[in-house]
């Protein structure tokens, strides 16, 4: 059984660390996202520069969206303006405490 612990809750958004298993795991409303600790590193380097703004569209109740596509083309997740504040605010805030992380626990 891993023994996760909670790193980041912002909004929606749950980040938890399994140092065993050596997965990040973020917890967003119903879907669960499970990266390595060199897949999440490189999940935050390449959605760094994005802006709410540059991707933003209209879902069919007509809330401005961005839908962000997973590595699964099948899978999308979908963020209101907050929500994706939230996410990215916690996938940061992550990120440093992995550096904080790795620099005790190597």
């Amino acid at each position: 059984m891993c023994k996760s612990s909670l790193i980041c809750r912002q909004g929606s958004v749950l980040i938890t660390r399994c140092p065993d298993c050596k997965t990040i795991n973020i917890w967003h409303k119903t879907a669960l996202i499970i990266f390595s600790f060199e897949e999440f590193n490189e999940f935050v380097q390449a959605t760094k520069g994005l802006v709410f703004e540059d991707y933003a569209e209209y879902n069919p109740e007509g809330t401005q969206v961005v839908v962000l596509p997973s590595t699964c083309l099948d899978i999308c997740l979908v963020f209101t303006w907050q929500q994706w504040q939230d996410f990215f605010f916690a996938l940061h805030q992550t990120a440093y405490m992995q550096q904080v992380y790795e620099a005790f626990y190597g």
